[in-house]
């Protein structure tokens, strides 16, 4: 039997590098004052619209601030509080554009007393509708609000709330509005015991389902609740042992199945963040708390979740568990359809509280999310605070560095790349591998037959890429019988003759006759030289090289499978 050497040349020929986005993390400060950004809504892939709130001389305003995607500078913005509420202007939430009209929805409030409003904005700030629900049940106290709102098919909207029935007590309030702000019909949901409502999605078959929460004993709980297009009860379940201060939110799946978001005080003034799913009629499928050890009381919170394409699930929130900073810092997850914590990401912007109140998926796959932050210094104030991520929840776009050494035979690859979610590794013989992030990052590869294999590495992070290509040359060097060398032998008719040589040879392939079948001039074979004998039968055949003096010869076996 023949053996040979392997030996590896190696050279690295090419880098190619593509970045489809521009991430950010900044904030937005307006004139200097106390400001938040609450909700975002996707006007488009370049544009979006994100509400708050900003104080200025005592007085609470609406803003509405139009930024670009790409860099989150702000492209017009306007800010707007109702004259006759003096204490503090509007909370809002949930706004949405139709027809080149805002839609949005909230609350007044005005010497302990709430009032809900229902508001219509022009593109350019023109106020064009405020109207206002308010429902006295005493002279001391009085309290209405809205929470969310949905756009219906029919033009119309379903608006989520609170509302006062009796004093000091407080039922979930489900109106339907139309464009002009007036109630068509309205619901109310509880009793005594309600405190708390957040927020109305529509289910797969057309019904609504709404999160609220009852009063405890020790806090309150999860008050799920599925109605139909009239605010009729289909269902309603109560999620024990959560005690949430309020309401958790909830998102409808593509499935039918629910996830819901909050967090759940499990001691004095400490919080775990909690995700649950459920089935499309509320039955818990599984659920997740996020808790770290501390010795300090803190907030982890899960605010709101997406699902993603692939089932995956995305959900955000704050998180007080660093030792070394106690402020609570920006946190986003991924989960599996099945509760497995697949990666997580942590985010501030200053050495102070950090807060993610919304987020999201662009059209790339990209995330964009908003939320405030407090000062850090007396040089700055309360400010809104944007970040743009690619799929992975990272600002970075991925780097890529492949590192390959050879023994004998075998290629090891190790990767060392950063900031990705898989490397390709394709070996230029037909075989791909392919390394996962936090799993082994090196790679070994036997190959059989000497040549010259173009070696690629593509690190891949959502839309960015980065590819390696390296030449590799596989080199027989040294046999115990002939230097003229055969790869594979026996074969199917195609193989390769290798010469450790740097002369020009001529080449004739022999029957057992010694009749000549085949014939080249003037070859390299130094490298290696592809031969096609597969209109040849089944049968051994001698290659023989000639350069002057010089002849090599060599036996090879063409056997063909049936």
């Amino acid at each position: 039997m023949r053996k040979c050497l392997i030996v590896f040349h190696l050279l690295f020929v090419c880098v190619h590098s593509q970045a489809q986005s521009d991430y950010f993390n900044r904030t937005n400060d307006v004139n200097g004052l106390i400001n938040s950004y609450c909700d975002l809504f996707k006007v488009n892939q370049d544009t979006s619209l994100v509400s708050g709130f900003l104080i200025s001389a005592g007085k609470r305003f609406n803003t509405y601030t139009f930024i670009s995607n790409q860099n989150g500078d702000t492209l017009r913005s306007f800010n707007y509080a109702r004259d006759t509420i003096d204490i503090y202007g509007g909370m809002i939430k949930y706004s949405f554009i139709i027809n080149n009209i805002i839609f949005t929805c909230g609350c007044y409030y005005k010497n302990g007393n709430a009032y809900a409003n229902f508001m219509k904005f022009s593109l350019d700030g023109d106020l064009i509708l405020d109207s206002l629900y308010y429902v006295p049940v005493s002279s001391q106290y009085a309290w209405t609000q809205f929470n969310s709102m949905l756009p219906l098919d029919d033009g119309n909207f379903m608006i989520l709330g609170l509302k006062e029935v009796s004093y000091g007590n407080l039922d979930s309030w489900l109106v339907k509005m139309d464009p002009n702000g007036n109630i068509l019909w309205e619901q109310t949901y509880g009793g005594p015991e309600i405190n708390g409502s957040s927020i109305i999605v529509k289910t797969n078959d057309n019904n609504y389902i709404i999160s609220s929460s009852k009063k405890t004993a020790v806090g309150a709980d999860s008050y799920i609740i599925k109605v139909d297009g009239y605010g009729n009860i289909i269902w309603d379940k109560i999620i024990n042992n959560t005690v949430f201060a309020e309401s958790a939110n909830i998102s409808h799946l593509n499935n039918g199945d629910l996830l819901i978001t909050g967090y759940n005080q499990f001691d004095n003034n400490k919080y775990k963040a909690w995700l649950s799913r459920l089935d499309s009629g509320g039955n818990l499928i599984w659920e997740y708390f996020f808790e770290k050890p501390i010795v300090f009381s803190g907030l982890n919170t899960f605010i709101n979740s997406i699902e993603l394409t692939n089932g995956n699930l995305i959900v955000f929130g704050c998180v007080r568990q660093f030792i070394d900073n106690f402020n609570p810092k920006g946190m986003l997850y991924c989960f599996s359809p099945k509760g497995d914590s697949l990666w997580s990401r942590y985010y501030k912007v200053r050495n102070n509280d950090n807060y993610i109140n919304d987020l999201k998926l662009l059209d790339n796959g990209d995330f964009l999310m908003s939320g405030y932050v407090f000062p850090d210094s007396q040089d700055n104030t309360q400010d809104g605070w944007l970040m743009r991520t690619n799929c992975l929840g990272y600002f970075e776009h991925p780097k890529d560095s492949l590192v390959l050494n050879a023994s004998g035979s075998v290629l090891t690859a190790t990767s060392n790349a950063s900031y990705f979610e898989y490397t390709t590794i394709s070996w230029g013989d037909g075989d791909i591998d392919t390394l996962y992030e936090n799993e082994i990052q090196y790679m070994e590869h036997q190959y059989t037959i000497p040549g010259m294999y173009d070696v690629t590495s593509t690190t891949v992070a959502c839309n960015d890429t980065i590819s390696h290509h390296y030449a590799h040359t596989v080199t027989p060097t040294s046999f115990s019988e002939l230097d003229l060398s055969v790869f594979p032998n026996p074969n199917d008719g195609l193989f390769e003759i290798w010469l450790n040589s740097d002369d020009l040879f001529d080449i004739d392939v022999l029957d057992l006759n010694g009749r000549i079948v085949k014939q080249d001039k003037n070859v390299l074979l130094k490298n290696g030289c592809p031969l096609n004998l597969m209109e040849l039968e089944s049968a051994v055949y001698f290659i023989r090289a000639r350069a002057g003096n010089q002849v090599y010869q060599s036996r090879v076996v063409i056997a063909k499978t049936l």
